[in-house]
């Protein structure tokens, strides 16, 4: 069972199993506004929840997208799992890493 945390600055996701309580990774405090691209090959299922979960945990502390060097459309399974933690893709897009190139990304995520 997974558990969503934004509370303050503590953005992080832990995961509830038969080894008791484990945290998966930190978002940790930004002071500015981040771009972040996710990238994938067809910008369909992993990617696509990646772009969700930084959306969610980000707010509006970073500019999130997601792209691929090809585009398949957004998987319905990838909606459906992201409806099970109460985070909703479905007016996402699949779109190619093309779109993209007039961004500058090269700033890094500090705390």
């Amino acid at each position: 069972m997974r558990h969503l945390n934004n509370r303050s600055n503590d953005w992080s996701v832990e995961r509830y199993g038969s080894y008791g309580k484990k945290k998966l990774g930190c978002w940790g405090k930004m002071k500015n506004m981040k771009q972040i691209l996710v990238l994938c090959t067809g910008n369909s299922c992993r990617s696509q929840i990646a772009e969700g979960y930084l959306k969610f945990f980000a707010k509006d502390k970073a500019e999130v997208y997601s792209a691929g060097i090809q585009t398949h459309g957004v998987n319905p399974k990838a909606i459906s799992v992201m409806e099970e933690d109460g985070i909703n893709i479905s007016n996402h897009t699949s779109n190619n890493v093309d779109e993209y190139r007039n961004i500058d990304f090269s700033r890094s995520c500090k705390s």
